[in-house]
């Protein structure tokens, strides 16, 4: 059986603490391979904030290192399913069609924190495994970790202190803090007219 790596999230836009993430996982054999799972429409976000959702996985397409192409690949799958895009239907969608793989779940301290919000949480928390990258200054209780089927604290994983909601701010201010952002993701962004 293929153990997969979920890694959702909205990418808007793709920085290199995503990235680094995703490529420390497979590089140390964590899990067979990551998908990264764009969500065109997450229930916390409005669609204002977002790019057009094919954009934002074209950029993550472009973020992939080459070295990692054979491990690392996008997700197109919530494109095809109801907006907002809930994370519980997506894993019963990839489920039925991939019963080959064993999925888990990446997320960051911070979302496995705010779990309880999410659609049918306790039903993520007992069929999937989690793998979570710390975030600072986040703690995660010991309830949570007690109704979850297993979750993997990532404690030597590479931690980046960036958001995209930062980035997109600097893009539309003209601020030269880009250096969180792949040179190619620059280019698509302007190229775009993305974030202005």
């Amino acid at each position: 059986m293929i153990t997969t790596a979920l890694y959702f999230g909205s990418y808007n836009p793709v920085h290199k603490g995503h990235t680094a993430i995703a490529k420390w996982i497979v590089a140390n054999n964590i899990v067979d391979e990551l998908w990264f799972v764009p969500s065109p429409q997450n229930p916390f976000k409005t669609a204002a904030e977002l790019a057009p959702e094919e954009l934002r996985a074209e950029m993550l397409e472009l973020a992939i290192n080459e070295d990692f192409k054979y491990k690392i690949s996008v997700c197109r799958i919530e494109f095809s399913l109801p907006k907002p895009s809930y994370t519980i239907n997506t894993l019963n969608k990839l489920t039925a069609d991939f019963p080959q793989r064993k999925f888990v779940l990446v997320m960051g301290a911070d979302n496995l924190v705010g779990i309880r919000k999410w659609r049918e949480y306790e039903q993520i928390l007992k069929n999937f495994e989690i793998l979570v990258y710390p975030r600072p200054n986040v703690h995660i209780d010991k309830e949570l970790i007690s109704l979850s089927k297993k979750i993997t604290i990532l404690e030597d994983a590479p931690l980046f202190d960036v958001s995209s909601t930062e980035l997109r701010a600097a893009i539309r201010e003209g601020s030269t803090g880009l250096d969180k952002l792949d040179k190619k993701i620059i280019n698509y962004i302007k190229t775009n007219k993305l974030y202005v």
